[in-house]
C-alpha cells in the first residue's frame, strides 16, 4: 500500500519553489509582532547536499494552507522558525539540482514520517503557546519526487531511480576527467611491445595506500600509453603485468607504483595523482621495477611483541595490518583487535609499517563511513605511516589513530585525528580570492598549531565564485589554502598562498578557528597574497599596494576600468557615490599604488543599487593584523593606527597598546595620539575608566607574579589592588568606575601551581574589599560588566577544548546564577551601551554579537555594508573617538 499524497500539495510544492530562490529567512504570511514562539531543529538527509533546503509550516493535516516558509541560513539544514501560538505541521524540501523548483529528484519529508512505507506513521502536530521554544525537532527526508507517466508524484527514497538524464550526468562527469600517461619497463626505454609479449599490462587505481578500495582500472595499449576514468578527486596508481591473468597484483606479477623509481630504496612511497573535474592529468609515467613475490618464511623466531590501541567507537573492533615494505603491498601479520581496541601481534625483530582498517557498518567492504590510519602519521592521505623498528626481545606499545575516511564513491578524506571516527563531522566554508586570477583548483591545509607542522592536506575545487565547502572532525584548526596557479596538479613555484586571518602569510598571526559537531563554521574567507618561490617551500608576500585596507574603508568598488599603458597594466576604482577614485599600476604578480582622484559623488549612475548599510549600534573599535580600526555607526571604517588591544572611554577617549609595547592614549586635545606609558612600565591588558580619568592595567612582579595596577592619569598615583593570588591580569571596570573586576590564578602558598583553571574577582573602591564573582572548575577570563545591570557580568569560560560566552547575574540576596550563551564559540566580550542587552565578541576572527534574552535565535556574525566584519578584541563606546 502506497501513502497517499493529496494533489493539492504536489501544486502547493510548485509553488514553494520560489522559496528556493531567497537567500534570507523569509516569513511573509503573518504579522511579526504576534510571532513570539519558535520552532527549531534539523532537516536529516545522510550523505546529501542540504545548502538548497526550505523547511514550511502548515495550519492543516493536508499540507494545504502554507502559514511560513523559510530556508536554513547557514545551509546545513538546521532551521529556526518563529511563528505564532497556534497548532501546526513541519515538511521539509531539498532542492537537489539547485534549479529553484521542486522537480525530479528532489527531497521531501514530514515531521512525524521516517518510513514514507510505514502507513502506520502520522504527520506530527506541534501545539506552541505564547513566546514558547521547541527545539531538537528532526525532520528526515524519506521521499523523492519523480516522473510516473508524465506526472511528478512522491515516492520513498528507496524506490527512487534517476532519471536516464541524472544518470548521464553522473557518467558525463567520469567519463570527462581522469588521467593519461605511458608505462615504462624497467629503466631502459618504453618499448612494453618487445617485452609483453602475449601478457596483460594493467593500470590500476586505489583511493588509500593501503591497497585496499580500487576506484579504477585500465589496459596498456601496444604503445604504452593508458588512459583511466575517474571522478574527482585523488589517487594512487599501481601498474602490474599481469602474468596470471587475475586483474591485480599477485605472485608472479612484475609491478610498479607512480612516484617510486626504487623499490628497493628506503622510504620510497608512492605519490598521489589529483583528479580535477572535467579534466583529465596526462602525461603521467609509471615505471615497472619489481617482481612480486611470496614473502618467504624466516627461521628467525617472533620473539618481539607489538602492542598497542586503536580509538574506536563503544563495543568496535578494527583489523591492525603489518608490513614490511613501505609501499604497503602485501602483510606480513595482521589481526583483529579487541572490543575497545586492543592489539597484541608477534614479530621478528625488524623494520615495519602498520595500518589499521575501521569496517564500520561490518559489511566486509569498504564503503561509507569506513576509516583509515597508520603510525605516525596524522593525515594518511597525504602522509604515510612511519616506520617501526623492533630489536630482539622488546615489547613496543603504540598507539593508532583513524585519521582518513571513505566517501560513497571510496575516496579517502582527511578526518583529523585524536576524536574518534564515530563523532559527527562538522564543516569549514568560506571565500578563497586570488587578485587577477581564476584558479580553481588547490589544496587546504588545516593545523592544530599556527606554525603548520604536521598539517592535514584536503583538495579543494572552488565554485565560481571562489566558494568552498570541507567537512572535518570537530576541533579548532588554524586554515591555510595554496592553489594551483599553472594547474599542474602538484604544490610547487609560483602557486598561491593564503592564511586565514592575516594577510602576510609569511609575516603574519594566523587566526584560529572552531569547528564543531554538525554545524558549518562560515565565512573563513582567505585572500592569496603570496607565492611559493623556491622548493623548499618559502614563499614571498604579494604587495597589493593598499587595495585590501581600501576595500576595507570603502567597501567594493562601484566601477573598475583596465587598460594597458607602455605595456603596464593600470587598473583604477570608481567609487562614484563617494567621490574618489583609485589608481593601481601592476607591479609583477602584485600591485603598486599610482594615484587618488577627489571629486563630486555622484548619485544614480550605478548599473545596481548599493547594499543597504545596516545601522551599526555604537562606535566599535577592533584590531585586525595589527591595525586598531574604528567602526562608524554608519558603516565607515577607518584605520587609527598599528597597534592592540583598544580600550575606550564613555567620552571616546581612545587607549591602546603599540607594536613596541607603549600605551598610546588619543581624545580630543590629542587627535594624533599621545604616550601614556612607556614600554619600560610593562603595562599589560590596559583599560581605561568610564570617566577617563583612570588606568587599570596588569604589570609583572617579582617571582612569576603580576599585579593589577590602578593609576590616575593626571597625578600618576598608582594604587595596587590586594590580592593574595599568585598572578592576577585583564581589569574590568564596571559602569560608574567603582568596581574592577579581574582574573586570578595560582596562590602565593603555592607558586609552582598556576593551575588550568582561573577565576574571577571584583575589586570595590569604595568599600577597598574583594569579593569572588566567578569561581569553578573551568577557566574564567575576560569578565566585562553590564552597564545597565550592576549585578550582571558576562566573562570567556573555556572547558575542554572550546571557549563560549557566559553571563553571571547575582539576586538580590547575593545568589549568583549563570547561564551559558553562545554555543558556536566566542571570547572578548563586551557589553552594548546602552541598554546592556546584546554582546559584541569575537569568534573565529570576526565579530559576533548575542541577545542575551534571546541568545538561542541571535547568535551571529556582526554584518557592516552586506559584509562580514573581521577582527580581535572588540570595544565599543556611544560616544565618538577623536580620531575617527
Amino acid at each position: 500500500m502506497k501513502r497517499w499524497m493529496p494533489l493539492g500539495l504536489i501544486i502547493s510544492i510548485a509553488i514553494i519553489g520560489a522559496v528556493f530562490c531567497e537567500e534570507i529567512f523569509a516569513q511573509e504570511n503573518a504579522a511579526t509582532r504576534r510571532m513570539t514562539a519558535t520552532l527549531s531543529g534539523s532537516v536529516i538527509w545522510e550523505g546529501h547536499d542540504l545548502s538548497h533546503t526550505s523547511v514550511s509550516v502548515y495550519r492543516d493535516k493536508e499540507l494545504k494552507e502554507l502559514y511560513t516558509s523559510g530556508i536554513p541560513q547557514l545551509g546545513d539544514g538546521q532551521f529556526t522558525i518563529r511563528v505564532e501560538p497556534g497548532r501546526y505541521y513541519i515538511v521539509a524540501y531539498v532542492d537537489v539540482d539547485k534549479s529553484g523548483n521542486f522537480d525530479a529528484g528532489d527531497g521531501f519529508g514530514v515531521l512525524g514520517i521516517t518510513d514514507w512505507n510505514d502507513q502506520g506513521q502520522g504527520y506530527q502536530l506541534l501545539e506552541v503557546d505564547k513566546r514558547q521554544k521547541i527545539r531538537g525537532l528532526e525532520v528526515p527526508i524519506t521521499a523523492r519526487a519523480t516522473f510516473i507517466d508524465g506526472k511528478l508524484k512522491i515516492v520513498p527514497t528507496s524506490q527512487y531511480e534517476p532519471s536516464q538524464f541524472q544518470q548521464f550526468q553522473t557518467a558525463l562527469r567520469t567519463a570527462t576527467s581522469g588521467c593519461r600517461g605511458i608505462l615504462r619497463l624497467g629503466q631502459g626505454p618504453v618499448n612494453p611491445q618487445a617485452s609483453l609479449g602475449n601478457r596483460k599490462a594493467l593500470i590500476l587505481a586505489y583511493t588509500d595506500l593501503s591497497w585496499k578500495y580500487r576506484a579504477g582500472i585500465a589496459p596498456v595499449a601496444d604503445t604504452g600509453g593508458w588512459t583511466l576514468n575517474l571522478l574527482p578527486g585523488k589517487y594512487y596508481l599501481m601498474a602490474i603485468v599481469d602474468n596470471n591473468n587475475t586483474n591485480k597484483l599477485d605472485t608472479g606479477d612484475d609491478f610498479g607504483f607512480y612516484g617510486v623509481e626504487d623499490m628497493r630504496k628506503r622510504g620510497e612511497f608512492p605519490e598521489p595523482v589529483l583528479i580535477s573535474p572535467n579534466k583529465f592529468t596526462a602525461d603521467i609515467e609509471i615505471a615497472i621495477t619489481a617482481t612480486y613475490q611470496t614473502r618467504k618464511r624466516t627461521a628467525t623466531e617472533n620473539t618481539s611483541i607489538l602492542t598497542g590501541h586503536v580509538s574506536l567507537p563503544e563495543d568496535a573492533t578494527a583489523r591492525v595490518e603489518v608490513y614490511a615494505e613501505a609501499a604497503l603491498v602485501t602483510p606480513i601479520a595482521s589481526g583483529e583487535t579487541a572490543v575497545g581496541g586492543i592489539f597484541r601481534i608477534a614479530l621478528p625483530p625488524g623494520e615495519y609499517y602498520v595500518i589499521v582498517n575501521f569496517d564500520a557498518d561490518k559489511d566486509g567492504r569498504y564503503s561509507d563511513g569506513d576509516g583509515l590510519g597508520g603510525y605516525g602519521t596524522v593525515d594518511i592521505t597525504t602522509e604515510p605511516p612511519a616506520p617501526i623498528v623492533l630489536t630482539e626481545g622488546e615489547n613496543l606499545d603504540i598507539e593508532l589513530v583513524i585519521s582518513a575516511r571513505y566517501d560513497a564513491n571510496g575516496l579517502l578524506h582527511a578526518a583529523p585525528p585524536g576524536i574518534e571516527a564515530h563523532i559527527e563531522q562538522g564543516r569549514i566554508a568560506g571565500r578563497i580570492t586570488w587578485d587577477g586570477h581564476s584558479v580553481q583548483q588547490g589544496i587546504l591545509s588545516l593545523s592544530y598549531s599556527p606554525d603548520f607542522s604536521a598539517p592535514i592536506a584536503i583538495p579543494i575545487s572552488l565554485a565560481g565564485d571562489g566558494n568552498y565547502q570541507v567537512s572535518v572532525l570537530p576541533g579548532i584548526y588554524y586554515v591555510m589554502a595554496v592553489m594551483d596557479a599553472n594547474n599542474d596538479g602538484t604544490t610547487g613555484i609560483t602557486d598561491g598562498v593564503g592564511i586565514y586571518g592575516t594577510r602576510r602569510p609569511a609575516r603574519g598571526e594566523p587566526t584560529a578557528i572552531n569547528v564543531f559537531s554538525g554545524q558549518t563554521t562560515a565565512h573563513i574567507d582567505i585572500n592569496i597574497l603570496a607565492s611559493y618561490i623556491d622548493e623548499k617551500g618559502n614563499m614571498a608576500e604579494i604587495e597589493d599596494g593598499g587595495r585590501w585596507e581600501i576595500k576595507k574603508q570603502y567597501g567594493e568598488p562601484e566601477d573598475i576600468f583596465r587598460l594597458t599603458r607602455n605595456g603596464r597594466m593600470n587598473e583604477e576604482w570608481k567609487y562614484w557615490t563617494k567621490g574618489i577614485g583609485f589608481l593601481w599600476r601592476a607591479n609583477g604578480a602584485g600591485w603598486e599604488f599610482g594615484d587618488e582622484e577627489r571629486f563630486t559623488p555622484k548619485a544614480g549612475i550605478t548599473s545596481e543599487d548599493p547594499p543597504t548599510a545596516q545601522q551599526l549600534p555604537a562606535h566599535i573599535y577592533f584590531t585586525h593584523d595589527d591595525i586598531i580600526w574604528g567602526l562608524a555607526p554608519d558603516g565607515t571604517n577607518v584605520p587609527l593606527g598599528a597597534g592592540h588591544n583598544p580600550t575606550v572611554a564613555n567620552d571616546g577617549t581612545l587607549l591602546f597598546q603599540d607594536r613596541e609595547g607603549n600605551v598610546i592614549v588619543r581624545h580630543r586635545e590629542q587627535p594624533n595620539g599621545a604616550l601614556l606609558l612607556s614600554s619600560r612600565q610593562i603595562a599589560r591588558d590596559v583599560a581605561i575608566s568610564p570617566d577617563a580619568e583612570y588606568v587599570a592595567y596588569t604589570r609583572p612582579d617579582y617571582g612569576n607574579r603580576s599585579r593589577v595596577i590602578i593609576r590616575h592619569i593626571l597625578t600618576e598615583s598608582e594604587f595596587v589592588v590586594p590580592s593574595t593570588a599568585l598572578q592576577s591580569f585583564t581589569p574590568a571596570w564596571n559602569s560608574d568606575g567603582s568596581v574592577l573586576a579581574y582574573v586570578t590564578a595560582g596562590t602565593i602558598e603555592n607558586p609552582d601551581d598556576t593551575g588550568d583553571n582561573r577565576n574571577i574577582y571584583a575589586f570595590d573602591q569604595v568599600t577597598t574589599s574583594v569579593e569572588p564573582i566567578v569561581v569553578s572548575a573551568a577557566d574564567d577570563t575576560e569578565p566585562t560588566w553590564s552597564p545597565a545591570n550592576p549585578n550582571q557580568l558576562a566573562f570567556t569560560r573555556t572547558e575542554g577544548t572550546y571557549q563560549q560566552i557566559w553571563l553571571t547575574t547575582y539576586s538580590d540576596e547575593g545568589v549568583p546564577t549563570e547561564r551559558q550563551l553562545t554555543q558556536k564559540g566566542g571570547s572578548h566580550p563586551v557589553w552594548i551601551p546602552p541598554e546592556g542587552r546584546w554582546i559584541l565578541y569575537e569568534n573565529n576572527g570576526q565579530l559576533w554579537q548575542i541577545d542575551t534574552q534571546n541568545p538561542e535565535t541571535t547568535e551571529a556574525p556582526l554584518m557592516s555594508n552586506g559584509q562580514v566584519v573581521f577582527g580581535h578584541e572588540p570595544t565599543i563606546s556611544n560616544q565618538q573617538s577623536a580620531t575617527d
